[in-house]
């Protein structure tokens, strides 16, 4: 995956397009201010979870994505943090990356940009704080949960992925 994941970069920076990939085209701001997009995770699972900071069932769900995100990192899974605080309020940044710090997150972590605020995306209706979807390597989205989601349950549907595997949240012959 190392050896993926440098290929990208040298062909990324010799002006060679993404990989084709079914991720959708989302851009968003990193906290450090540079850009981010989704479609750069091509080849990735991906655990992408919409939260805010205020939200206390978003800060539950912060320690078993890091949990996530520590376990499943050297295995081709990528988590990312969409914060849904609203662009307004003031030093948003802040006080995201200070959430971060509190609760030990070392997954990236982006903000979300005024269209996303308003709950429609590339990624599909976000109804409601704390959000997850989860991506095949093709870009596919093959689970989502509102709310809370099991551990154990997001785990087994990663280890299927990566595996190659059924799982009952995927369609008949895996992936």
């Amino acid at each position: 995956m190392v050896a993926l994941g440098l290929l990208l970069t040298i062909a990324a920076g010799c002006g060679a397009q993404r990989p084709q990939t079914n991720l959708p085209d989302l851009t968003l701001q990193r906290l450090d201010g540079g850009s981010w997009n989704l479609q750069d995770e091509a080849g990735s699972l991906v655990v992408l979870q919409f939260f805010a900071t205020f939200d206390n069932s978003s800060i539950a769900l912060a320690t078993a994505l890091e949990r996530i995100h520590i376990a499943y990192a050297e295995r081709g899974v990528t988590v990312i943090g969409v914060a849904m605080d609203p662009a307004s309020t003031r030093r948003r940044s802040h006080i995201v990356e200070t959430f971060c710090a509190v609760n030990n997150l070392t997954f990236d972590v982006v903000l979300t940009s005024d269209a996303l605020s308003q709950g429609e995306t590339d990624v599909g209706r976000i109804p409601s704080i704390p959000a997850t979807v989860i991506f095949d390597r093709d870009g596919t989205p093959v689970a989502s949960a509102q709310g809370r989601f099991d551990q154990d349950e997001v785990e087994g549907l990663l280890d299927a992925l990566i595996a190659g595997r059924a799982h009952p949240l995927l369609p008949v012959g895996g992936q």
